[in-house]
C-alpha cells in the first residue's frame, strides 16, 4: 500500500475554481470551434474524427490553424479509423495528416473484442486550449455534437492545462505505439 500511495507524493492539487459544465452537444461543438480560432496552443487526444459536417468543420479549423503555423496536435486511435478509412482521405484532403498522430497499441488478435476494445483502445478524450481544459466522454463526431446525451466539462485553469499536457498528452506522443504520419 505504501508503494501505491508513494505514487502520488509531490503531486499537485489543482485549486479549480473556474469549471463549467457545457449543457449540450451543441455549446461541445461550439466551444471546440470557437477555440481552435482564438487559441496559441492546441492538443487534441481523442478516439476517432467522424467524416460528417460538423467534424468537416473542426478538420478545417485545424487547416486554417496549420497555415497560420499555430501550435496544433491530434492524437487519435489508428485501429478505430481503420474501420473507417475515409478519415485518411479526409486528413489528406484537409492537408492536416502532419499534425495528427495515431495511437497503435498491439493488438492481440486472439483475445475476444470486448478485451481488446477494453486494453488496447486509446479511450482517453482530453481537449486542450491554452488554459482551457474540456474533459469528455465525447469523440469528434457528429453524433457527438448534436442529440447526444454526454458530459462535457469545461475547466480553465492553466496550471492544470499545463499538468496535463507534459504529462497525459506527452505520454501518449512520446510513448511507442504512438505513430505520427502512418500510411494506410
Amino acid at each position: 500500500m505504501h508503494e501505491f500511495l508513494a505514487n502520488f507524493q509531490g503531486m499537485s492539487l489543482f485549486k479549480i475554481t473556474n469549471f463549467k459544465n457545457l449543457k449540450t452537444a451543441k455549446m461541445f461543438h461550439k466551444e471546440i470551434i470557437n477555440n481552435l480560432r482564438t487559441a496559441k496552443k492546441v492538443f487534441i487526444i481523442t478516439l476517432y474524427f467522424g467524416n460528417k459536417q460538423k467534424t468537416r468543420e473542426i478538420m478545417e479549423e485545424i487547416r486554417i490553424r496549420k497555415q497560420k503555423n499555430l501550435e496544433t496536435m491530434v492524437i487519435i486511435d489508428y485501429n478505430r479509423c481503420k474501420q473507417n478509412e475515409q478519415i485518411f482521405v479526409l486528413l489528406k484532403e484537409y492537408q492536416i495528416e502532419d499534425v495528427v498522430c495515431y495511437a497503435n497499441r498491439k493488438s492481440y488478435f486472439l483475445l475476444p473484442n470486448c478485451i481488446k476494445e477494453l486494453f488496447f483502445v486509446l479511450h482517453v478524450k482530453m481537449y486542450l486550449f491554452d488554459s482551457l481544459v474540456i474533459l469528455s466522454g465525447a469523440n469528434l463526431e457528429d453524433k457527438y455534437f448534436t442529440n447526444r446525451l454526454d458530459r462535457y466539462f469545461s475547466i480553465n485553469d492553466s496550471e492544470l492545462a499545463e499538468y496535463l499536457m507534459k504529462n497525459v498528452f506527452n505520454y501518449f506522443y512520446k510513448s511507442s505505439y504512438v505513430e505520427s504520419n502512418k500510411k494506410n
